[in-house]
This record gives structure tokens, C-alpha cells and sequence, in this order.
């Protein structure tokens, strides 16, 4: 029992009573759930078109407004939970609502119960023989079927259960943001600028945040702001072309491409072009490493996967140096490899690293330091190109 007599027992009733209400099925709803799963026959067909249906029948993002179903549908505005579980009734497949709490607040949770530990609606779908599925339904533009990362194996109170304070555990599922990878074609030219042919399937928390922005504006505004995107990324550059597929369609991944030049990639002085940043290093010592010992545990702030394939070709007749050895770090932090090899005028490179999120306590902090000034070690070579 929790300070006070407050127990999370009585915060999950509290939220028991908040969310479920008594919302009625009316005729209006009766209506749109038909409309919604025409054509669909197995109880999964009606999910995924009732899903389909409310992300685009209901607008806004991550909209909190939690109100009666019918009014939901009506306005075009509020939270799609309660709307999706109306129909999910009048299609008789089992669901229940969690109501689930932060991964990162997980570390913080202290004994005296309070509301705001628990306050991102999921929803759990049963389709009969088949593993639980989970949805926020907060964007129309993130694929409906991957949680957020900081949902991923979250804890959550089963409010709609008999006994909404026995905690449920959401699975944990990073394999979308490790299949998201990076391919590079890059060419450096005599005057020391790059070409660079880029194409790139994105994590989930990327394609939504690239949907949502190209979605609110006017498509003759695109290249000019994927050039100043590209413009922080790699300084001044050349946007010469770029290809968006997956845009209309969150639930399939997301690919894009673009060619760009990058000037003043290479220093040039005399037939000698010099990189002193080829990669470019991901600097993880600097970001979360720069003290020797901490009091206060550290958050990663999310998750970091990077898988990258790049190929860098020089000036024919150009000689090479780039002594980039090769790196495979396995700690108890993350995983991080690099590889190169030698290929004709040029190399190939594979970089990636494989790194969730963590809330990394300060005894510990020394040994994840040393991880990360171990990869800041591994990318901080130069690259020289020179005329025999």
C-alpha cells in the first residue's frame, strides 16, 4: 500500500471508471461499422478494415480527446480507441484496453501511486489463433500494426479486465527499427567535391515524422525543404534529384532516395584531396560519454540502429589511404561492427550498430563510456586520395 492509502489498485479502478464509461452502440454506429468491413469476410479482414477505416474516417494526431464513439465518428475528431473497440464488439473479436506506462518511466515509478504513470491507451486484438496485435491508432501516417519505441515491452493496467490492477506486459519488437538501413554511392570528384547516390529505408518514428510533414504541405515545396534537411546533414550541397515511395501508404515501409553533391566534401591541395571525417564518425562519446563518472543515471533517450552500406570510389589513377580497421564490439550496451574492404578504385564500407534504448545507472556508466569512446575510436580516421 502505497503512502496516504492510495494503491495502484485504486489508480487502475480510477482509470477503469475514466475510460470505459457506458458509451452506447446507436444506429449511427451500427451504420459505419457496416460500411467499414464491407468486402471483409474473417474476423482479420475486419480488423485491418476497420483499422483502415478509422485512420481515415477520424483526423488529427495523437489526439487525447477521449468522448462517445458516435460523436467521434460524427465531429471527425478524437481519440479512434473507442470508436475501434465499439466495432470490434459488433464484429464479436475478443480485445481488451491497456492503458500502459512509458518504458523510460518504468526506472522512476515510485510507491506513492499517481495517475500519470499510466497514460498511453493501447489496444490488445485477439484474433483467434493468431499472437495478441496492439494498437495506438494515434496517426494516420505511422503503419497502425508498430507501437512507439517507448511502448515496446512497456507495462500497462488491463483496464477493461475484471481486475484492471494485475499489470499486463506489452512484447518487446525492435526488428522494425533493425531492418531500417542506409546504402551510399559516393564518388569523389578531383575538385574535392562528392557525389553521393543515397537510398534508405527509415525506422518507424522517421517515416511517420516524413509522412506527417509532407502530408501539410504543398508538394512544390518538397525539394526545397528535403535540400535544407540535407543541408544539416552534410553542409553545402547540390540537390540534383530525389524519390519518396511508401509516402501514400503507412502501412508498408517507406524508401527514399536522393542525389546530391556535396561541396568542399575533400580538402584539395596540390593533386592531394584530404577527408578528415570520411563517414562521418557518430560521435557517441561526445554525446553521452563526456564525463568520467555520473551520480545521476543517463537515458539513451530511444533506441539507435544504424545499418549503413557504403561504397566510396576516388579519382582514377588516384592512390588511397584510408586505414580504417576493422571493429566488432559486443558489451552488454549494444553491438557496434565495422568492416572495409579494398574494391578497385575505392572502398566498400559496412557500418552498423545495434543499440536500445537503456537507462544506464551510474555504476555501470564507466564501462558504457568505454563502449562508446571505443566506436568514436574505430571512425575517427581520415581519408587520402592522392596523384601519383
Amino acid at each position: 500500500e502505497a503512502a496516504g492509502g492510495i494503491t495502484w489498485k485504486d489508480v487502475a479502478r480510477f482509470l477503469k471508471e475514466g475510460v470505459t464509461g457506458s458509451f452506447q452502440i446507436t444506429p449511427e454506429l451500427e451504420r459505419r461499422y457496416r460500411e467499414a468491413v464491407t468486402g471483409a469476410a474473417s474476423p482479420a479482414a475486419k480488423l485491418d478494415a476497420i483499422v483502415r477505416y478509422l485512420l481515415k474516417e477520424i483526423d488529427g494526431e495523437n489526439e487525447t480527446s477521449w468522448q462517445d464513439p458516435t460523436q467521434a465518428l460524427m465531429t471527425r475528431q478524437g481519440n479512434r480507441i473507442p470508436v475501434a473497440m465499439a466495432f470490434l464488439e459488433l464484429a464479436g473479436i475478443p480485445h481488451r484496453l491497456l492503458i500502459a506506462e512509458a518504458v523510460p518511466d518504468k526506472a522512476y515509478r515510485e510507491a506513492l501511486a499517481r495517475l500519470g504513470q499510466f497514460r498511453f491507451p493501447v489496444l490488445q486484438v485477439d484474433l483467434p489463433g493468431s499472437r495478441p496485435r496492439y494498437f495506438t491508432l494515434s496517426s494516420p501516417y505511422r503503419n497502425p500494426d508498430i507501437l512507439p519505441w517507448y511502448l515496446q515491452g512497456a507495462s500497462a493496467l488491463p483496464v477493461t479486465d475484471p481486475e484492471p490492477w494485475r499489470e499486463a506486459a506489452i512484447p518487446r519488437d525492435f526488428s522494425p527499427w533493425a531492418e531500417a538501413e542506409e546504402s551510399d554511392q559516393r564518388e569523389l570528384l578531383e575538385n574535392g567535391d562528392l557525389r553521393l547516390e543515397h537510398s534508405g529505408v527509415l525506422d518507424p518514428e522517421a517515416e511517420e515524422s516524413l509522412r506527417s510533414t509532407f502530408h501539410k504541405m504543398a508538394s512544390d515545396q518538397w525539394k526545397r525543404v528535403i535540400q535544407m534537411s540535407l543541408a544539416k546533414r552534410y553542409g553545402n550541397v547540390d540537390l540534383l534529384d530525389y524519390g519518396l515511395e511508401g509516402l501514400e501508404d503507412a502501412g508498408r515501409r517507406l524508401d527514399w532516395t536522393y542525389s546530391i553533391v556535396i561541396k568542399g566534401f575533400a580538402g584539395e591541395d596540390g593533386g592531394r584531396l584530404t577527408v578528415p571525417d570520411p563517414l562521418p564518425a557518430l560521435q557517441l562519446g561526445q554525446a553521452y560519454a563526456s564525463l568520467k563518472e555520473r551520480k545521476l543515471p543517463l537515458s539513451t533517450g530511444g533506441p539507435i540502429f544504424i545499418s549503413q552500406a557504403i561504397s566510396l570510389k576516388i579519382p582514377e589513377g588516384y592512390a588511397l589511404d584510408f586505414p580504417l580497421a576493422d571493429t566488432d564490439l559486443k558489451t552488454e550496451f549494444g553491438r557496434y561492427r565495422l568492416a572495409s574492404r579494398r574494391e578497385g578504385n575505392g572502398v566498400r564500407i559496412a557500418r552498423r550498430l545495434e543499440m536500445p534504448y537503456q537507462l544506464v545507472w551510474p555504476q555501470p556508466y564507466p564501462k558504457f563510456a568505454q563502449f562508446l569512446r571505443a566506436i568514436d575510436r574505430a571512425e575517427s580516421v581520415q581519408m587520402v586520395a592522392s596523384k601519383p
